[in-house]
């Protein structure tokens, strides 16, 4: 059959077709793709599509009040001008990228998440504004000292009167009051001495203050405790510490917790013979310590929900949830960051601010102004 015959069969179905018909259905295509655009101009999180050459296809409301924009931009370079953030480079245009990474933008902490459709061609972007959690965090370590010395108040102004009762009770003793009702008042005195220590203790006491780590030492300590997991697998670990002091005031509980967690993914998602690369370095108030692995990547849904404290990224083991990690580095002001190249590395770092230890809240919080509302 020739290509003729084709061609009259389909002109024979068009011209079954009117121009009305086809206006009609123009319309409600037009219709719709209006509708998904006000839904997504609805929703609270940015959302930024372009295409592999930096072209924006869609841009909502919500992305463009997140950065700061007067008008819709074409295109991503134009954005990379506007808010000098790396992260929409054009280089990161690229099916085999997926990336986390939270920028400081006009007093905004907004997390990026760059997510490829590997179906239509395209870059997502999401855009969630961090800046409420950051300043809630913020305002738990004011109130948190600010709780602390009213509790050392109370500590210092109650117990003397606790000891000036239990004097006096003794003295009552002597005069053969009622020996049940002294017993009872003994006891009411020795709950409440019990219940201010162990108020003062939950507050002032190490597990929740921070301390001087060294945070070189305290990788290592956990590789070692990895030690027969690492060795049954080959897989080589190396050092890249480009600091001059690894020293930095955390919460050792929750910092082992960190690292740990981390360095377990990176044992499970690894093959026999892959690497673990860690590097240790600073950029501005920061300490940065970066696992680089050739395991399996993060994937998408972890790495949307990592801020989610209600995500597992692996639930039958709570060891290994990301999510909870993340929450941990939240509560000292820090981040997470997640880079996956599509079958070659992932890369998950840590950002810790550097402190010092009469420092009440942190450098970057510090610029960030507020207005409360």
């Amino acid at each position: 059959m020739s290509k003729d015959y084709f061609y009259n069969i389909i002109n024979d179905k068009l011209s079954d077709i009117s121009e009305q018909k086809i206006r009609e259905i123009f319309n409600k295509l037009y219709k719709k793709t209006n509708e998904y655009k006000n839904i997504l101009n609805n929703i609270t999180e940015g959302i930024i599509i372009s295409d592999l050459k930096g072209i924006i296809d869609f841009i909502n409301d919500s992305a463009i009040h997140l950065l700061s924009l007067k008008y819709p931009p074409k295109n991503i370079q134009k954005i990379y001008h506007i808010t000098e953030a790396n992260i929409f480079q054009k280089e990161n245009l690229n099916l085999d990228y997926t990336i986390s990474k939270t920028i400081s933008l006009k007093n905004k902490k907004i997390n990026i998440i760059i997510l490829p459709d590997q179906k239509n061609k395209k870059i997502i972007f999401f855009l969630i504004d961090k800046t409420l959690l950051y300043k809630t965090q913020m305002k738990l370590i004011n109130n948190y000292f600010n709780l602390q010395d009213i509790i050392k108040f109370i500590n210092k102004e109650i117990s003397p009167s606790l000891n000036s009762i239990s004097l006096f009770l003794e003295l009552v003793e002597k005069n053969k009051y009622d020996a049940e009702d002294l017993e009872e008042i003994k006891e009411e005195v020795k709950n409440i001495d019990s219940l201010l220590t162990n108020f003062y203790n939950s507050f002032i006491g190490e597990n929740i203050t921070f301390e001087k780590i060294n945070v070189l030492d305290l990788i290592e300590k956990m590789i070692q405790i990895s030690k027969y997991e690492i060795e049954e697998k080959n897989i080589d670990v190396n050092f890249d510490i480009n600091i001059d002091q690894e020293v930095i005031m955390a919460n050792r509980n929750s910092l082992q917790k960190i690292i740990s967690t981390i360095i377990q993914i990176s044992i499970n998602t690894i093959k026999s013979g892959g690497f673990l690369n860690i590097n240790i370095y600073k950029t501005d108030n920061f300490i940065n310590i970066e696992f680089k692995d050739n395991g399996a990547n993060i994937d998408y849904e972890s790495i949307y929900n990592i801020s989610n404290p209600y995500y597992s990224t692996k639930s039958s083991n709570p060891d290994l949830d990301l999510s909870s990690a993340s929450n941990l580095i939240y509560k000292h002001l820090g981040d997470i960051e997640i880079e996956n190249k599509k079958d070659q590395y992932k890369i998950i770092t840590v950002k810790l601010p550097l402190r010092t230890e009469t420092q009440k809240s942190l450098p970057y919080i510090e610029d960030l102004k507020y207005e409360e509302k």
